[in-house]
């Protein structure tokens, strides 16, 4: 086709459609659009509960013309066709959307929402776990607490009380003659640290859920032999590699887990451990967070010594090795007693520290010569060591004090070291009087606060140190303020933060509940 022929073809198309009238509908109006607004993001609840969401809907135009159907859906699955959602919540712990979808019929268009929903446990909180006898019966409790914020937009902490969790959430009893308490975490990032619940009568040790208390395990289920002959448990340590259970006569049993993965894993050995052909006593084992330098320290008591067991990697875990002093440490220092020899002193407890700045931990001890004089004993040990060389501890100093008013044979003593230096003190109890002692400033020690029972155990929040756990022979707990500016400034009216009106009954241990790693597996918070 010629170019000329375009040309006229193309004029024709104009002078046609300028001479198309058009018959459309142009008068439009503005579509009644729906915008979904909740007043929150993320929305915490607690499993079980019943979640109640009002959804704000806000219309461009006139709501009053708007006729719309609603479905809510969460899992892949419908839960509601109401304007509001109320519904009962799952059993277990969730993260993930709920969302919602309005169909405007006058419109024939679909709006769609969501907000995020983080179902956790009433249980999966900071707080303390309480392991008490009452009426013959081990109870397992926990003392939430919780930071709330009060009509003048000011912080504070409350706490609340749940007794017999462990009944209430397995429907049985837990068992009788309970001891101790032992948080202990998997190698799996975020994991929730779960609870052996020690006991010497009936149900045994049992293993709990951080999150919900139910039974994991029994520990007869972990011994590939079944239990010892004569098994009285006292204490349990559980590190990366290594969980440890130490008998009333001492001795240790120990597993070598298959994977830090998991919370249990391999079984223990029937045979007690040794090393240098005879039985380790473990009674006095330091409960530190241990896999950040690898070992577990304690004291060897019939050789009067400090040991390390070693906890670094898969291979090594459960060797033994003595920690190593230079001795131009010792040197330096000639009134500071030898890890290795104690000699004519004892060491009545030892505790741990944060060393500010530093790769070290440090450990304090309380120690009594044969005269009766008391003295604290102070040393750090470097956390980075290698495969089976020997944890290098340093000396800091040794100190005479004078605690016999305090510690004078016949009282009964509680002893905790706080581990941070915000809170940098040595508490010890006398009957029902609680004490303390500046291991920074030294100084005296002095009387802090006294309670209408005598103390039975002492246990310092994760956070800071500062707030601070003790809970009486009567059953029941005080929550302390040892914010150094309140001790300091002696303001007796803010030592005392909460005192609790629920009878736990006879108190036989009491544990922070960390729920995260927290410096004790591999990897940290």
């Amino acid at each position: 086709m010629k170019i000329k022929d375009i040309y006229i073809l193309c004029l024709l198309g104009v002078l046609f459609f300028s001479c198309y009238e058009d018959k459309g509908n142009y008068n439009y109006e503005d579509v009644n659009q729906l915008k979904i607004q909740f007043t929150d993001e993320v929305i915490n609840c607690i499993m079980g509960d019943t979640l109640e969401i009002v959804p704000i809907y806000k219309f461009t135009t006139d709501s009053s013309h708007a006729n719309l159907t609603y479905e809510w859906s969460f899992l892949d699955s419908v839960i509601s066709t109401e304007r509001n959602l109320n519904y009962i919540l799952p059993e277990k712990t969730i993260n993930e959307y709920v969302y919602l979808r309005v169909f405007d019929h006058n419109t024939n268009v679909s709006y769609i929402s969501q907000v995020f929903l983080q179902i956790t446990s009433l249980f999966q909180a900071h707080g303390w776990i309480v392991l008490s006898e009452k009426e013959g019966k081990s109870c397992l409790s926990m003392i939430r607490e919780e930071i709330r914020k009060d009509q003048y937009g000011s912080y504070y902490y409350s706490y609340d009380d749940y007794l017999h969790v462990f009944e209430k959430m397995n429907g049985y009893a837990l068992g009788t003659k309970p001891v101790k308490t032992l948080e202990h975490y998997s190698g799996e990032w975020g994991a929730i640290g779960q609870h052996w619940i020690i006991q010497q009568g009936e149900g045994g040790c049992i293993d709990v859920s951080g999150t919900t208390f139910k039974k994991d395990i029994r520990l007869e289920e972990t011994f590939l032999n079944g239990l010892p002959a004569n098994f009285q448990p006292v204490d349990m340590i559980d590190t990366r590699w290594l969980t440890l259970i130490v008998n009333a006569n001492g001795d240790v049993y120990t597993r070598k887990k298959l994977t830090d993965k998991l919370y249990n894993s391999g079984y223990f050995l029937s045979d007690p451990l040794e090393f240098e052909g005879e039985k380790v006593d473990g009674r006095n084992m330091v409960l530190a967070p241990f896999a950040d330098f690898g070992f577990t320290l304690f004291y060897d008591k019939q050789h009067n010594r400090f040991l390390s067991l070693i906890s670094r990697d898969e291979v090594s875990a459960g060797q033994i090795i003595a920690p190593e002093v230079y001795e131009r440490y010792y040197a330096d220092k000639p009134h500071f007693s030898r890890l290795d020899n104690f000699k004519n002193k004892k060491i009545l407890h030892t505790g741990y520290y944060d060393v500010s700045g530093g790769y070290d931990l440090g450990f304090y001890s309380i120690l009594q010569d044969t005269e009766g004089n008391l003295y604290t004993h102070d040393f750090t040990i470097y956390k980075n060591i290698y495969s089976t060389s020997a944890p290098v501890a340093t000396p800091v100093d040794e100190i005479k004090v004078d605690f016999r008013h305090v510690i004078d044979g016949t009282s009964k003593n509680v002893f905790r070291v706080i581990r941070y230096n915000k809170a940098p003190y040595i508490l010890i109890s006398k009957n029902n009087e609680l004490w303390y002692y500046d291991r920074i400033s030294k100084g005296e020690i002095k009387k802090y606060y006294t309670f209408d029972a005598d103390i039975c155990a002492i246990d310092y929040n994760i956070e800071d140190g500062t707030r601070v756990c003790i809970a009486l022979e009567n059953g029941k707990y005080h929550i302390m303020n040892f914010d150094r500016n309140t001790v300091n400034f002696g303001d007796e009216t803010k030592r005392l933060k909460y005192s609790s009106s629920s009878d736990f009954g006879k108190i036989v241990d009491l544990k922070q509940k960390v729920l995260r790693q927290f410096g004790w597996s591999w990897q940290q918070n």
